[in-house]
């Protein structure tokens, strides 16, 4: 199975691989800042996913692209559709993965109230979505989180974005993480927009009894404007010190 169309950035070295997997609006470069600073004494890698839609492939894909990274196992860090992905990984594969943090994501995306019908979505080009994606943003007031975004889909392409959007859709819950096999750690924010309270609460129900972190501020973009914080939790999740 190949594995082409993955961006990755390779930061650090250290006894611990950390995997971070960014969602829908971003590529790579959006966790630069935190990966500097895991980095320090922990060998990150920053592993986009391409342009498929198909969760359980990106799945498939990701172990593979481990494999060539010599990675046989890591700790898995997922935002957002990243964080959904994530877990299909998880599941499918848990001898591959110490620590798995869920950072501002969700098990059934159809919690969400901005989720459209797949149909629609697959037959909406791939330009136009990205381009409403960039007007919405746009619209908002200036912000951090405005400026990063609008930079982010500037350089993402637009059949990316809309595999993960159509991802979204089409992929159903995620399977459940066997915790006797996987440390699993939630983290999420108090006045995160994008993820509503019942997706949160429902990813909270299904892992009970596992550590959650909920960060008073950040948006549902804490690495970007919660970094301090966000990456203290991720050290302290992993147990790596700073």
């Amino acid at each position: 199975m190949p594995t082409t169309g993955w961006e990755t950035i390779v930061k650090g070295n250290g006894p611990r691989t950390l995997v971070l997997i960014p969602g829908a609006m971003g590529t790579a470069s959006i966790f630069n800042a935190a990966a500097d600073a895991l980095a320090t004494n922990v060998r990150v890698i920053v592993a986009s996913t391409p342009a498929e839609p198909d969760v359980n492939v990106i799945a498939d894909q990701l172990g593979l692209l481990l494999t060539t990274h010599n990675a046989p196992k890591v700790d898995l860090l997922g935002t957002s559709f990243g964080g959904y992905a994530a877990q299909f990984f998880a599941a499918k594969y848990p001898e591959r993965v110490g620590t798995l943090i869920l950072s501002n994501t969700m098990a059934d995306p159809s919690f969400s109230p901005r989720r459209r019908p797949l149909e629609e979505l697959q037959a909406e080009p791939a330009d136009e979505m990205l381009g409403k994606a960039v007007k919405m943003i746009g619209n908002t007031p200036p912000s951090q989180t405005r400026d990063t975004l609008l930079y982010q889909l500037g350089i993402e392409a637009p059949e990316v974005f809309k595999a993960r959007q159509v991802g979204l859709a089409m992929g159903g819950t995620a399977p459940l993480v066997d915790l006797a096999k996987i440390n699993l750690v939630l983290i999420d924010t108090a006045d995160d927009p994008v993820v509503a309270p019942p997706a949160r609460d429902h990813l909270v129900e299904r892992y009970s009894g596992s550590k959650r972190v909920t960060l008073d501020h950040g948006g549902h973009f804490p690495y970007v404007v919660n970094l301090d914080a966000f990456v203290k939790t991720v050290r302290e999740a992993i147990g790596v010190p700073a």
